[in-house]
C-alpha cells in the first residue's frame, strides 16, 4: 500500500500529549455511557494543567512581590525583595514538579495506544484503543463469556475496495468455582479482509503444519485425509478440516494459557486444507505470494477463509507498533484477489 506515513509509530510522544489524549478518550467514553480503561486513574484534565500551573505560579509570584515591596517600603530592607523571589521560585518549581508527576502518571501505559491512534489518523484510518468483540465468523471469535470478550488496538481501513481490520481479540470463559484454570481464555492479533460477496468454501492454512489431532475427533467427523504430495507452496488436503481446537496446541492462536508464543520454536511446514471442490478457488486466493507472506518467519500466520472473509492469525506475540509488521500486513492484503463475486461472474 503506497504512501503510508509511519512517522507516528517511530516517534516518542511527550507525556503531556499522551495524557491529554487519554483525557479526550475518557470524556468521549463518559458521553457515550462507556466505562473503558481510560476512565480509571487520575481525573484532572491534562490539557488544562499547563495553564493551571502558570496561573498558580503567577499568583504566587505576585503575592510574594507585593509582600516584598511592602517590606521594602516600611522597613527599607531589600532582603524582602530577595525573599519574595526565592518564595516565588519555590512555589513555581514545586507546582511544576507535582503536575509533571501527575501527567506522567496519567500517561503511563498509554503511549503505545497514542502512537497507534496517531498512525491511523495520519493515514485516514478508523481506530479505537478498546472496542467490543468482533462480529466475525472465524475460529477465535465468539469464544468465552459474552461479557468477557473485548478488542484492543483496533485499526480499520479500505484497501483496493476491500474492508480490512486489524485488532487483538481477547476472551475468557470465567474462573471455575473449584479454582481450576478457565476452560477457554486467550488473545490473538488478527487481520480480517472482506474478499467475497457470497459464502466461500472453507479453507484453512497452517503455517506450522497441521497440529496433532485428537483421536476422539475422528469418531465424530470421520478419518481426515491429507495429500502428502508437495505442491507449489502448501500441501493440499481433500477434506475440510475443523478449526483449531482451543487446547494446549502451540499452533493454535489464543491458547488456554494465553502465554506469548514467540518463545516457542517451530519449523515452518505450511499446509493448506480445503473443502471438496475448492482447489481452483484456493489457487486464486492462496497464491505463492500470499503463502510466502503467511510463512514469513518474522511473522508467521495461520489463515482461513470463512463465509465472505479472509482471516489471518498471528502465531507470535506481535507488536502493533512494528513498522515491518504493518508493511507485511499491507502487502498481504494487496496480494489477495479483488473482491470475489458470485460464481460465474467477474471479480471486480
Amino acid at each position: 500500500m503506497a504512501h503510508i506515513d509511519y512517522t507516528a509509530l517511530r516517534m516518542k510522544p511527550s507525556p503531556r500529549k499522551v495524557a491529554a489524549w487519554r483525557e479526550s478518550v475518557r470524556a468521549h467514553d463518559e458521553q457515550a455511557g462507556l466505562h473503558g480503561p481510560a476512565s480509571h486513574g487520575p481525573r484532572p484534565h491534562a490539557s488544562s494543567w499547563v495553564s493551571v500551573v502558570a496561573s498558580l505560579a503567577i499568583a504566587g509570584a505576585v503575592i510574594s512581590l507585593i509582600t516584598g515591596l511592602m517590606i521594602l517600603l516600611t522597613e527599607r530592607d531589600t532582603f524582602g525583595i530577595l525573599a519574595a523571589a526565592v518564595v516565588a521560585a519555590f512555589v513555581f518549581g514545586g507546582l511544576w514538579v507535582y503536575f509533571q508527576w501527575k501527567v506522567r502518571q496519567l500517561a503511563e501505559g498509554w503511549s503505545g495506544a497514542y502512537r497507534l491512534m496517531a498512525f491511523a489518523a495520519d493515514n485516514g484510518f478508523h481506530a479505537v484503543p478498546v472496542a467490543g468483540p468482533a462480529e466475525l465468523p472465524g475460529r477465535i471469535f465468539g469464544r468465552g463469556l459474552d461479557g468477557n470478550r473485548v478488542r484492543h488496538d483496533v485499526v480499520a481501513w479500505n484497501q483496493s475496495g476491500r474492508r480490512c481490520q486489524v485488532a487483538t481479540e481477547s476472551w475468557h470463559s470465567g474462573n471455575p468455582a473449584d479454582g481450576d484454570e478457565p476452560e477457554d481464555a486467550g488473545s490473538c492479533r488478527y487481520l480480517a479482509v472482506h474478499i467475497g460477496s457470497y459464502d466461500l468454501p472453507q479453507m484453512t492454512f497452517f503455517a506450522w503444519g497441521i497440529p496433532d489431532e485428537d483421536p476422539s475427533d475422528d469418531e465424530q467427523s470421520g478419518e481426515r485425509q491429507v495429500d502428502d504430495e508437495q505442491t507449489d507452496g502448501p500441501r493440499l488436503g481433500d477434506e475440510q478440516k475443523d478449526a483449531h481446537r482451543a487446547g494446549d496446541d502451540p499452533g493454535n492462536p489464543g491458547t488456554q494459557s494465553g502465554e506469548p508464543q514467540s518463545e516457542q520454536e517451530h519449523d515452518l511446514d505450511p499446509r493448506l486444507v480445503l473443502a471438496p471442490g475448492s482447489q481452483a478457488l484456493a489457487q486464486t486466493i492462496f497464491t505463492d505470494r500470499v503463502v510466502s507472506l503467511l510463512s514469513d518467519p518474522a511473522q508467521p500466520r495461520d489463515a482461513e477463509v470463512v463465509e465472505e472473509w479472509f482471516l489471518a492469525y498471528d502465531l507470535t506475540d506481535t507488536d502493533p507498533l512494528d513498522v515491518a509488521g504493518w508493511e507485511r500486513t499491507f502487502a498481504l492484503v494487496a496480494a489477495l484477489p479483488a473482491a470475489l463475486g458470485e460464481p460465474g461472474t467477474k471479480a471486480g
